[in-house]
């Protein structure tokens, strides 16, 4: 973004002193202070006539995200309806360090693998950001974490800024992006909201499922950092959009199929629906 216009340097003119609030979470090697020199076009702008908002921001955009909670389940019973289901959205926090193979984490289990699991599903993390969103939509208060049924409740996940494929290291435990999620009608029990599921649907807000690259242990607080940025990829909230609002957009569609870190499932949707659009040049 604004990265090509900033250059380190040994001395600031005038020296800015940054308060812990903007450095805490930042790499050492990040949080060093930076001279801006705005370009041409921007010369007069707000940026330019205060520094600090901008460095702030820079390192803001470098700051590792944390576990809040990691949440898990077994498959329990529940009564929708006057039908039984089975289900495992109801997912509960633990404290304790737990373990995360290709499969999941230790403890928590699916109770449908046709849409949840797997090796390309196994890890759902979704952003505590956005919990007040839905508070604010469905008019109620939601404190505990686990509330959309992720695993990893995420103090700040920005679909819009992270990739299909880029990798995140959490303790010894290594997780790649592979897919945004698909919501189920269970998603509105939970939430106890007929219109929820089109309505998370539609934001563009659905977490990320990861695989597993690296199998390790984790636990609540732990740092999660960025280690790689896919390129010639599409953000998370670009494949929700093309998944649920922006469903005619051929090309995009013929990008993402390309996509290798995306899973074999959307790719399919994408290409069964360029086809019934008239495009068969991605199969």
């Amino acid at each position: 973004m604004y990265r090509k216009y900033i250059k380190a340097t040994k001395k600031i003119e005038p020296e800015i002193s940054l308060p812990a609030t903007i450095t805490s979470g930042v790499n050492e090697s990040s949080a060093i202070l930076f001279k801006v020199k705005a370009p041409p076009q921007i010369a007069d702008s707000k940026i330019r006539r205060n520094q600090f908002d901008l460095i702030k921001f820079m390192l803001i955009s470098t700051r590792n995200m944390k576990v809040l909670s990691i949440n898990i389940s077994e498959p329990q019973k529940v009564i929708f309806n006057g039908k039984e289901l089975i289900t495992s959205i109801y997912k509960k926090p633990v404290t304790k360090k737990v373990m995360v193979t290709s499969q999941g984490i230790e403890g928590d289990r699916q109770a449908d693998l046709s849409v949840h699991g797997g090796y390309d599903k196994a890890v759902y993390g979704y952003s505590y950001n956005h919990y007040k969103l839905w508070g604010e939509r469905l008019n109620k208060e939601f404190g505990e974490f686990g509330l959309v049924g992720e695993n990893l409740t995420i103090d700040d996940f920005d679909e819009n800024n992270i990739n299909i494929g880029d990798r995140f290291q959490i303790n010894d435990c290594i997780l790649q992006v592979s897919q945004p999620r698909i919501p189920c009608y269970k998603i509105g029990i939970k939430m106890n909201s007929r219109d929820f599921p089109k309505m998370f649907s539609q934001s563009g807000l659905l977490g990320s499922y990861f695989r597993v690259i690296q199998e390790g242990n984790i636990e609540q607080g732990n740092e999660i950092q960025k280690i790689h940025s896919e390129e010639n990829s599409m953000s998370l909230k670009d494949i929700a959009s093309l998944l649920f609002v922006d469903v005619k957009n051929i090309d995009l569609m013929k990008k993402a199929v390309d996509i290798k870190s995306l899973t074999e499932e959307i790719k399919e949707k994408f290409r069964e629906r360029l086809m019934k659009l008239g495009d068969f040049s991605s199969l």
